[in-house]
């Protein structure tokens, strides 16, 4: 099973709805998803929304989501949340990602697929912006600079096991790149699965 932990702040109904959709829209639904709000909310009225909406969601598919709301704002690109997130998961496997990202409906199934008992991480492509300034794939490898909070999942007991100190702003490069020595095996597929909005 695949722990989903998502940071959210300022985010807009329309991202919030796209990401919830292609969740529910997976072809694999053996996953749960924790959505992490930073802090105390500038706009009550969009903050209880998403609450809502996640009730009635939750009522229909049955307690998939799981909403969190920080009692102070952290405001470190949801690093703090994202280490939250993984103190609390306890699936075999992770997968940190933000609010304004897209998923393929097949992104948890194919993921899922490579694991075994000796691969730790999996990792895909992805379309993103924020390398490209313009959108553009995103090639994904265990390493700086090809890796996104999006593009890939970790056993859930190795990332616990290191922990997840960083807030700078390339923390998913910094994560990737301290753990790959203990990392034993490693799966890339090579399709896009997921999109950075």
């Amino acid at each position: 099973m695949l722990t989903i932990s998502a940071c959210t702040y300022g985010h807009t109904p329309g991202q919030f709805l796209s990401f919830v959709g292609s969740l529910l829209s997976q072809t694999d639904q053996n996953f749960i998803c924790q959505i992490w709000h930073d802090g105390p909310s500038h706009d009550k009225d969009r903050f209880n929304e998403f609450k809502d909406i996640l009730e009635d969601i939750n009522e229909e598919y049955g307690n998939k989501f799981i909403w969190y709301s920080t009692k102070q704002r952290y405001n470190d690109y949801g690093h703090t949340l994202r280490e939250m997130g993984l103190k609390e998961a306890d699936t075999e496997f992770f997968h940190w990602t933000n609010l304004d990202n897209t998923y393929m409906p097949r992104f948890v199934e194919l993921m899922m697929k490579q694991v075994t008992e000796e691969v730790d991480l999996v990792v895909c492509n992805a379309v993103h912006n924020y390398a490209f300034g313009e959108y553009g794939l995103l090639k994904g490898y265990p390493m700086t600079n090809y890796i996104d909070f999006c593009n890939f999942i970790v056993r859930t007991d190795l990332a616990k096991a290191h922990g997840f100190p960083y807030r700078d702003f390339a923390a998913d490069g910094q994560f990737i790149d301290a753990i790959m020595p203990k990392v034993r095996k490693w799966a890339k597929i090579e399709a896009i699965l997921s999109v950075h909005n």
